[in-house]
């Protein structure tokens, strides 16, 4: 695969601004968990009745990639917005990866003997208004039935983990599935393909168990976010990986994609 004629496109609300006619940088974050990821896009010289248009809370979208092969790095909404005078007049937009929902909500409410965590979840996933797709490697039966009393996001995590699931906010879109999914492998990873380096090892300590994975570093993919499937060909990394996290970054004169990836 050649990768040439970097493109990146930013929507804000109805207004479109391209690689081509402005300069334009941003950090893209993804993860693995139910907390808002904080982007950040900077775009140079914009006009001022430009800027009287961009406003918080407006959605916003990353399309990005190359010449004929471009796609979804962010979807999400504005937390603010500042503009820092000069020769070359640099607006910073910082925009929240999560969809309109309260992460604080709270309720109280009992389930009756032996309902299964997926009648559960639907149900509070319900009060979220949230929209998720249920892929759980086990629908864990309760024998005395289920009490919620608290924040219902932190339940569903929680229900999520019973079932050998987790819970998380990627792209503006809401998922209940195991990380490490049975999916076959979406992309291919190789130094023809846009793999930076040598990917790094690391172990790490977490819930009980020992994680392991490797950093990797390749020329920008939007096909790479949380929970890709992935296959590395290296001289250290060799086989089927799952994506936990990760970074998208573009600038005038690189665009990449830092990622970690579990076995």
């Amino acid at each position: 695969m050649k990768y040439y004629g970097r493109r990146a496109e930013v929507g804000i609300d109805n207004r479109i601004f391209n690689s081509e006619e402005f300069d334009i940088t941003f950090d893209v974050p993804f993860d693995n968990d139910t907390e808002p990821d904080e982007s950040q896009i900077t775009i140079y010289n914009l006009l001022d009745s430009t800027l009287n248009e961009i406003k918080k809370n407006q959605r916003v979208y990353i399309n990005a990639g190359y010449k004929g092969d471009t796609g979804l790095v962010l979807s999400g909404y504005i937390s603010k917005v500042t503009t820092k005078p000069g020769v070359d007049k640099e607006t910073t937009v910082k925009i929240l990866d999560k969809p309109p929902f309260d992460a604080e909500k709270t309720v109280n409410k009992s389930y009756k003997k032996n309902i299964k965590a997926s009648q559960i979840l639907r149900d509070l996933l319900s009060l979220l208004k949230l929209d998720s797709k249920l892929e759980l490697p086990k629908d864990k039966a309760y024998a005395k039935g289920y009490e919620v009393d608290g924040e219902i996001a932190a339940e569903v995590s929680h229900i999520a983990k019973d079932c050998g699931a987790i819970f998380y906010i990627n792209q503006g879109k809401s998922f209940i599935r195991p990380l490490q999914s049975k999916q076959p492998a979406s992309f291919l990873l190789t130094s023809e393909t846009g793999l930076i380096g040598t990917p790094a090892y690391f172990e790490e300590e977490g819930d009980g168990e020992t994680v392991k994975g490797y950093t990797v570093e390749c020329l920008l993919q939007h096909r790479i976010t949380t929970g890709s499937v992935i296959r590395i060909e290296s001289s250290t990394a060799d086989g089927t990986y799952y994506v936990r996290k990760g970074k998208h970054r573009w600038s005038n004169d690189s665009s990449v994609t830092e990622l970690e990836v579990i076995l």
